[in-house]
């Protein structure tokens, strides 16, 4: 197997072992209302990618999302970072609009722990070193 192929597949498993992670957290229904509540967060190397794989540049230092649509929804929804989707989830981020996760709110030590996680599988290299 080249080079290429084998990173290209690693680079998969890394995104399926996200998207595993992901599909742990409570599902909930979001009216769209947090917009104000977007602003500069942190990633992992490859969230950060996946993102930029739509076209969006997000750096930390952003006052604001660019991944923010005019209508105020975010433009890469279905590849958003770990942060973003524990918004509402956890009691210490609870959206103010009222949206509730189903199941109640995850606890903060299981927040820290999720997004450690997505760190860990995000910033492996290539080659699925750390």
């Amino acid at each position: 197997m080249s080079g290429r192929r084998r990173q290209a597949g690693v680079g998969r498993d890394r995104v399926a072992e996200l998207e595993q992670l992901y599909a742990q957290l409570p599902q909930i229904q979001c009216k769209g209302f947090c917009v104000e509540s977007c602003g500069p967060i942190a990633m992992s190397p490859l969230e950060r990618q996946r993102i930029k794989e739509r076209g969006i540049e997000i750096t930390p230092l952003a006052p604001t999302c660019p991944a923010l649509a005019q209508i105020g929804l975010c433009s890469v929804y279905e590849v958003r970072p770990m942060i973003c989707r524990l918004w509402g989830l956890v009691e210490q981020m609870a959206c103010p609009w009222g949206c509730r996760p189903e199941g109640g709110f995850l606890d903060d030590v299981t927040a820290r722990r999720m997004l450690q996680r997505a760190d860990r599988i995000g910033a492996k290299d290539t080659t699925g070193r750390q």
